[in-house]
């Protein structure tokens, strides 16, 4: 049902760090785990595999090997118009005054820092 793929959608959002690594790939496009793991700091590479692993497994995010290295991306820029849209309903005195059509990147900045 795609009521039940939904609530699994929005379940995989519902955890503040999984947030900042969506902010982090919509900012850093893509980017590595050691590189996310310098931008938010208190959290361990264990921890933050789990993250991923979460995030991809709702197709949030992907990935693409260079060598070794996992480079992460957003699955497609739906992601970014959905935080887009949550930060903007949430704080409407934020950057955008409560306007959708403003730039994403004013609003996810306010996410990161």
């Amino acid at each position: 049902m795609l009521s039940a793929k939904i609530a699994n959608f929005f379940s995989a959002l519902g955890d503040e760090t999984r947030i900042k690594i969506l902010a982090l790939l919509y900012d850093q496009n893509p980017i590595s785990v050691s590189d996310i793991m310098n931008r938010l700091g208190n959290i361990t590479k264990h921890a933050l595999s789990y993250q991923l692993k979460i995030l991809k497994s709702k197709d949030i995010i992907r990935y693409h090997k260079v060598g070794k290295k996992r480079l992460y991306y957003l699955s497609d820029e739906h992601v970014s118009h959905i935080l887009n849209d949550v930060i903007v309903h949430l704080s409407p005195e934020g950057p955008c005054n409560g306007e959708l059509n403003c730039s994403d990147d004013l609003n996810l900045h306010m996410v990161i820092e």
